[in-house]
């Protein structure tokens, strides 16, 4: 138990001190006016189903910290330096507790600035595979663009180049739509050795294009009056 001479009030600022403004014992000492062996008996008492592994003599490290480094690095994708201001943690703590409690998930495209797990680059390979745009992925995903680029093209490789419809030539284009009136998409795909993703996205938007030109067309007042109708 904490020695009965220090109120409850002290306790309070030293725990505080200590887990919130990260002091070491020494300013705490300093700043409440009590020994440091007193503190670092209260501190011990009061702190030990909380502390977590990571914790120094120096620095107290709770499991609610743990957690939000974990957080603001795998869901908000924030900077080593940005969770370090936040937390108020020196950065190569933040980044050696980061390194252990990932080390399973983390992915070779990881950088300082930006951390992607495994899961995080199937689920843009996937995305990409499904017609979705890069700039969708960043949206779903918070990645930068150019770092979501620089994935594909590692894990694609040659196939890079058959999820984007901007790189196929017109007289391909033109046979894919005539064909699609005859074969479905699969098929398609296998005589003009277009992916089929690809195949997908130039036949829908041949159809937004018609769909346009349609309702271009359409008199005004035909429009209202439709409308209206309505």
């Amino acid at each position: 138990m904490p020695p009965k001479s220090t109120p409850n009030y002290i306790i309070n600022r030293i725990i505080r001190q200590k887990t919130k403004d990260r002091n070491t014992i020494k300013a705490i000492s300093r700043n409440v006016r009590v020994s440091r062996s007193t503190i670092s008996k209260i501190l011990n008492r009061k702190l030990e189903d909380t502390r977590s592994k990571y914790s120094t003599k120096r620095t107290y490290i709770s499991f609610e910290d743990v957690e939000k480094m974990v957080k603001l690095r795998t869901k908000d994708r924030c900077m080593i330096k940005e969770i370090a201001q936040k937390i108020r943690l020196p950065k190569h703590l933040v980044s050696t507790i980061l390194k252990d409690k990932l080390k399973d998930t983390i992915s070779e495209y990881s950088t300082l600035r930006t951390y992607i797990s495994k899961e995080d680059v199937k689920e843009i390979v996937q995305l990409r595979k499904e017609c979705i745009s890069l700039k969708n992925i960043q949206e779903k995903l918070g990645i930068d663009i150019t770092l979501i680029s620089s994935i594909l093209r590692c894990e694609l490789g040659d196939k890079y180049q058959e999820y984007s419809a901007k790189n196929i030539p017109s007289q391909v284009r033109n046979r894919i739509i005539f064909l699609h009136k005859l074969k479905p998409l699969n098929e398609i795909s296998k005589i003009t050795k277009v992916s089929f993703c690809t195949v997908k996205s130039i036949v829908q938007e041949s159809f937004d294009i018609i769909y346009d030109k349609i309702i271009s067309e359409i008199p005004t007042v035909m429009i209202q009056s439709f409308i209206k109708f309505r």
